[in-house]
């Protein structure tokens, strides 16, 4: 990702595959129903998986199996499964 900032770019890189962005976070609709879902802090998350987000009359986990919540960690075993991420960051505009 190449993120053009009013001083200079922002390069990253990841070295993993199935990663997603988040960048900036929506404001809250006027009337949530079941599509707000929470969202980290901050203005950029570089996540293994998307929430699911319902509909007006249904929550997420009604609308089968890929409304189910994503699980890529289960603290209650070895950190052996634990997924890594690893990102490469160049704040110097150089490209990598």
């Amino acid at each position: 990702m190449r993120l053009e900032t009013a001083s200079q770019p922002i390069t990253v890189v990841c070295a993993n595959e199935d990663v997603f962005l988040r960048l900036f976070t929506p404001a809250n609709p006027l009337h949530t129903y079941n599509v707000a879902p929470p969202f980290p802090a901050g203005e950029i998350s570089f996540m293994q998986g998307i929430p699911p987000i319902g509909t007006k009359s249904q929550k997420p986990e009604k609308l089968g199996p890929s409304g189910g919540k994503s699980m890529y960690y289960d603290y209650g075993k070895s950190k052996d499964y634990a997924k890594e991420i690893t990102l490469y960051f160049d704040f110097l505009g150089t490209g990598l």
